[in-house]
C-alpha cells in the first residue's frame, strides 16, 4: 500500500526540511514568545485538573478538547475526534 499509493504522491515531501525552513526559525519563535501569556493562561485554566501533588503539570486530551468547546470551535468541519487527532499528533514521542 505504501509503495503503490502513498510513495508516488507524498514521497517527495520531507517533513524535516519543512521544520528546518518554515517552523524552527526566529519569526515563529517570536510569535510563540509574544503570545506565551495567552498559551499559559489557557493551559492553567483548562489543564492540570488531574494533577497530583508533586507531579509535573500536564494536560489530558479531554482538557484539550474543552478549550475548543469553550471557544465554540466544534462544528461540522471540526468535530470532537479532530481534537483527539490534534492532541495525539502534537505529543512528543
Amino acid at each position: 500500500m505504501y509503495e503503490k499509493n502513498l510513495l508516488p504522491h507524498y514521497g517527495h515531501l520531507n517533513p524535516q526540511k519543512w521544520r528546518e525552513e518554515r517552523y524552527w526559525n526566529e519569526e515563529v519563535d517570536n510569535i510563540y514568545k509574544s503570545h506565551f501569556p495567552i498559551f499559559d493562561f489557557l493551559y492553567k485554566k483548562f489543564g492540570c485538573h488531574y494533577l497530583k501533588p508533586g507531579d509535573k503539570p500536564f494536560m489530558m486530551v479531554d482538557e484539550f478538547e474543552s478549550i475548543f468547546v469553550a471557544a465554540g470551535l466544534i462544528n461540522d468541519n471540526f468535530v470532537g475526534r479532530d481534537c483527539y487527532i490534534s492532541f495525539c499528533t502534537a505529543m512528543m514521542t
